[in-house]
């Protein structure tokens, strides 16, 4: 309770709007009076004047009068003490036969009195029907290595941060990209051909392979092949 609330609207037009500020009815009626004092594209408060999770609602006008559609923000109290954690990403695409890291991002709160050691959990999770977790890690930074996930998949990613007891989430969604196949010719039946050569035969099988369920065949096949039946 603090901190402050710092909450901003945008809107996009040739002259300056004026944008109404409110808040739902579980609200204060400090806040309240606060926000209906606001004109402008942006609003500070003191988190002392939150009761709870409150709906904080901005509405733009013109200066012909035209209003926009309200567009609504809802503004949590953490608990004293708590994290502040966000889950850091590379910018996608996603490729499932490529390691991908995750980081842990944890902030505090001024009204936290110490900053103490704290403990991560993380889960990687298939957003399908069984949902099944898919990876797990304790660490600031998760490593999600490739064939983890599969093309076309989507998942939840969460770290849970816990610090003197008190603990906070932050997640992201992502979705794998499915590698492009690898098509190779391995070589053909004969070097040389002519018009009376018999039929050329080219292998494409030996060496083409799909990188989201195969590792590179060996061009020795000193390796086992793979068994790929999107090939």
């Amino acid at each position: 309770a603090c901190d402050s609330v710092s909450i901003e609207a945008i809107g996009a037009s040739s002259r300056p709007l004026t944008f109404a500020w409110s808040a739902d009815g579980s609200a204060s009626a400090n806040l309240t009076a606060a926000l209906s004092s606001e004109t402008g594209g942006s609003v500070t408060f003191t988190a002392s004047l939150l009761t709870g999770p409150t709906v904080i609602t901005a509405t733009a006008t013109n200066f012909l009068g035209a209003r926009s559609a309200a567009v609504a923000h809802t503004v949590g109290l953490a608990e004293e003490g708590a994290p502040i954690v966000s889950v850091l990403l590379p910018p996608g695409p996603y490729t499932a036969s490529r390691d991908l890291y995750a980081t842990a991002l944890v902030q505090y709160s001024s009204c936290a009195a110490a900053r103490r050691a704290v403990a991560f959990s993380w889960t990687l999770q298939d957003k399908g029907g069984r949902r099944a977790v898919v990876l797990t890690g304790s660490s600031g930074e998760l490593r999600i290595p490739k064939g983890s996930m599969a093309g076309g998949a989507a998942y939840d990613l969460a770290v849970r941060v816990t610090s003197s007891g008190v603990s906070a989430t932050g997640d992201a969604s992502l979705t794998a990209t499915a590698s492009p196949l690898v098509a190779a010719v391995a070589g053909g039946s004969t070097r040389m051909a002519a018009p009376t050569t018999a039929d050329l035969v080219l292998d494409a099988g030996a060496l083409s392979y799909d990188p989201d369920q195969c590792p590179p065949p060996d061009p020795m096949g000193a390796s086992a092949p793979c068994s790929d039946a999107a090939l």
